[in-house]
């Protein structure tokens, strides 16, 4: 199997940038997800797209400085 592949092309090195640059947390859930408010992340079902009690409260601003 080839190393180019999307998973180390694309989202390993999108979950890797944001982690380092935003301090976000990347958490790979494909086929390991179960549904429910006690779910790993929360969803209902997996036509959820939005994690609910991840969201931000768009009353909230939040700076953010982009290198352009």
């Amino acid at each position: 199997m080839s190393a180019y592949t999307e998973d180390t092309l694309v989202q390993q090195t999108t979950a890797n940038y944001l982690e380092q640059q935003l301090g976000w947390q990347s958490v790979l859930a494909w086929n390991n997800e179960d549904f429910g408010p006690s779910s790993l992340l929360g969803r209902a079902s997996d036509r959820e797209v939005v994690i609910p009690h991840r969201s931000y409260d768009p009353r909230v601003k939040q700076s953010c400085h982009l290198s352009g």
